[in-house]
């Protein structure tokens, strides 16, 4: 009886060249495609494709998505996350964590830029403020270990 597979291989280009080395009939039939994690923003349509997947990323896990002014506030945050001013991130899970964390300062089904600082500017101190939290206590056990020395 024959026996029809389809096989899906996820993994580094690395890993697609030990394949196509072990098994170079399977490999000539093989479609190969790549997932970017960035956007790189080269025109105003790319920053519209981000926008638009962003919003759809919010709606689909039924969260609020950004309203107008709140565009260019995410955008800077994005930049900062890739480190790039012209690349955004497509990350589903960074989109959602934004989301996320704004959908409690928000009532509606978008948020403003005013409420995503807001979001910001409380992540901002919670992070400070365990990184403090930290330091103090190592600071504690490195004052008691002195003193027992």
């Amino acid at each position: 009886m024959p026996l029809k597979l389809k096989v899906i291989l996820v993994g580094e280009r690395e890993s697609l060249a030990d394949f196509q080395e072990m098994e170079p009939e399977l490999s000539e039939q093989a479609i190969y495609s790549e997932f970017e994690d960035t956007l790189q923003i080269v025109d105003a349509e790319s920053v519209s494709q981000w926008c638009r997947w962003v919003t759809f990323t919010a709606r689909h896990n039924h969260l609020p998505a950004p309203g107008a002014d709140a565009w260019p506030v995410l955008i800077r945050e994005a930049a900062r996350y890739t480190g790039e001013q012209e690349t955004l991130p497509l990350s589903p899970q960074w989109i959602l964590r934004q989301c996320q964390e704004v959908a409690s300062l928000c009532d509606g089904d978008t948020f403003s830029g005013e409420q995503l600082n807001l979001m910001l500017q409380q992540r901002e101190w919670r992070e400070g403020f365990l990184a403090e939290r930290m330091q103090d206590e190592l600071l504690a056990v490195a004052r008691s270990f002195r003193s027992k020395s």
